[in-house]
């Protein structure tokens, strides 16, 4: 039998958790659990199954009779991705007061909705509430100060741009519902960064807040759309996209420069490893580039070679830094997962 949720509902703002999945069934019952132990009790899970041909469905109908309710569909025929995503995003709910987007082999922990939730509704201006993430069972460091829970958009936004942000995650994101945003959600023009792209439109003139507690795990796996485009590599030039569309409202001219040079000379060492190792993300990077109106100068090559030492010196500083900072700690998945739904076959 299921238990119930520790909260009552009373008048508690409604969460929908989005989850877009195509062939999840290595990971998605995990992530279906997480979501119906969710502490907080006015929550409902929308999955929307990509035309999977894996045991997917067979995982969704087993939760199908837990304590949070889901909406569930299945697309007659696999979409891409975005499309995939966006049309889970049209399946939120209209009384829906915020969103929580979670992956298929992402989870997050019993507490984490009460806890962003509970800051959310501190201020009517707070769009996005983030937290610690567990990348793989360490914490990741977020560069920010435990003192400081709530940012103006705009100077979190720079803080990311310049790297005093060191870290995130897109895919965990949880915000107010605006009717607005629920169709159309992300952008195509910035594949497979739609999700950031997404947050920092939004940051130009709304709040942000952090909660300093491990709720969110993320899970990288080599079966995953990212890991098949190209690893880290494929969020190089989508980044930069971003950077151009979004960096001067973030940030000043100098602080500008400086980040377009570093950007530059990245994709060059990218493209040239890729050049050198025969990885079809090669052509895609310099393709990426050009649709943005700019090249990857002879210049840009030679300083990325010459400037190698050092960018690997300056980034293992940079990391040091961080850790003794923010030192990562282990949290292990089970710490997720919990035991405490039992669901009837």
């Amino acid at each position: 039998m299921t238990q119930p949720a520790e909260t009552a509902p009373g008048n508690l703002p409604l969460v929908a958790v989005v989850t877009p999945v195509y062939n999840g069934g290595a990971h998605v019952a995990k992530t279906l659990a997480c979501v119906q132990n969710q502490t907080y009790a006015n929550v409902v899970h929308v999955v929307l199954d990509n035309a999977s041909t894996d045991e997917t469905p067979a995982a969704i109908a087993r939760y199908a009779g837990g304590p949070v309710p889901i909406l569930t569909r299945r697309n007659e025929r696999l979409l891409p991705q975005i499309d995939n995503w966006n049309a889970a995003m049209a399946m939120v709910p209209a009384e829906a007061k915020y969103v929580k987007l979670l992956m298929a082999d992402d989870l997050m922990r019993r507490d984490c909705i009460e806890q962003m939730v509970s800051v959310a509704e501190t201020d009517d201006e707070i769009d996005f509430v983030h937290a610690i993430d567990v990348f793989n069972d360490r914490t990741k460091p977020h560069g920010l100060d435990p003192s400081i829970s709530v940012y103006e958009g705009r100077e979190y936004g720079r803080r990311w741009m310049i790297g005093e942000v060191t870290w995130l995650s897109g895919s965990h994101m949880f915000f107010r519902a605006h009717p607005d945003i629920l169709h159309e959600t992300f952008s195509k023009e910035i594949f497979p960064l739609m999700d950031m792209e997404f947050i920092f439109r939004r940051l130009l003139d709304r709040k942000m807040a952090f909660v300093f507690e491990p709720l969110i795990f993320t899970r990288f796996d080599e079966r995953s759309v990212t890991a098949r485009l190209g690893g880290w590599t494929s969020y190089l030039v989508p980044g930069f996209r971003i950077f151009l569309k979004y960096g001067r409202k973030f940030v000043n001219d100098e602080e500008f420069a400086r980040i377009d040079l570093d950007y530059r000379l990245k994709i060059a060492r990218h493209h040239l490893f890729a050049k050198a190792t025969g990885r079809p993300i090669a052509d895609e990077i310099k393709t990426g580039v050009a649709k943005e109106g700019r090249r990857i100068p002879l210049t840009d090559y030679m300083l990325a070679v010459v400037g190698w030492p050092m960018h690997k010196l300056r980034s293992t500083l940079v990391r040091r830094r961080a850790e003794r900072s923010d030192p990562t700690e282990f949290v292990p998945e089970r710490a997720f997962i919990g035991d405490r739904v039992t669901v009837e076959p």
